[in-house]
């Protein structure tokens, strides 16, 4: 393809500098209109390029598991609160040990649980209290919880 300067040289070797005048304006048209057809080309192979990320980036988050849920299998099968935190932490950590995708809010989840089972088997709470509690952090409430060094205390 012949860029501006090489355009108005070949259009100029015509001989009249009417037709000459014409004949660039007319492949200076005609190359503004190819760049045109592939930036509209660039534009959409870059939506469907971001487009494909997305849904990859996407697609990878949904196989993680929220943490929460493995204790929520586990309260459906364990009425006692103790047990059902127990059940919980070593349903989570069989998958995200060995895969090596335990986060640090699934750490502080399974510390604030295993504080409320340690409440009720001191007998500081009761199964029913550990498990409002336990709701109510779920669902982004106050817990009445709080962090001493590497402990999480009720």
């Amino acid at each position: 393809m012949l860029g501006n300067a090489g355009l108005k040289r070949h259009a100029l070797s015509m001989t009249s500098p009417a037709h000459a005048e014409k004949r660039y304006a007319r492949l200076n048209w005609h190359s503004t209109m190819q760049a045109g057809r592939l930036m509209v080309r660039f534009d959409i192979i870059l939506s469907a390029t971001i487009g494909f990320a997305v849904a990859f980036v996407q697609t990878g988050c949904a196989h993680s598991k929220i943490v929460w849920s493995y204790y929520d299998q586990c309260a459906l099968e364990n009425p006692s609160f103790p047990v059902m935190a127990e059940c919980g932490k070593q349903k989570r950590l069989a998958e995200c040990v060995p895969n090596n995708t335990c986060s640090p809010e699934g750490t502080a989840f399974t510390e604030y649980v295993d504080s409320l089972a340690l409440s009720v088997k001191n007998k500081k709470l009761t199964d029913v209290e550990a498990m409002r509690r336990y709701t109510e952090y779920k669902s982004g409430g106050a817990s009445t919880c709080t962090r001493v060094g590497n402990a999480v205390n009720c």
